[in-house]
């Protein structure tokens, strides 16, 4: 069993961090009392530029993703805030092709 773990090690540590930075996105969405709606929304945008700046396929993937979902206002489903409520699952279900 350890052997078969030590083979995918480095995809599951991969994997561990696009899971933290999902959901420090998440965190975005979601409103509270600490930050106001425009704070989060610049962390939502921060986040998608470091994305689009990043090697990392899966990080360019998650930028093209936010991209849709950025600036949503009040309309058909849409959380009142700014992004779409289903985000973190689109992001995370949607592999980049190669």
């Amino acid at each position: 069993m350890d052997r078969g773990l030590e083979v995918v090690r480095e995809t599951l540590t991969k994997v561990k961090a696009y899971v933290q930075d999902l959901q420090a996105v998440d965190r975005t969405l979601r409103p509270n009392d600490e930050t106001t709606g425009e704070e989060r929304e610049a962390q939502f945008i921060l986040r998608r530029q470091e994305w689009e700046s990043s090697a990392d396929p899966m990080h360019q993937h998650f930028a093209k993703a936010l991209v849709g979902f950025q600036g949503r206002g009040c309309a058909d489903g849409v959380q009142p805030d700014f992004c779409h409520p289903l985000l973190p699952e689109a992001l995370l279900f949607q592999w980049p092709s190669k």
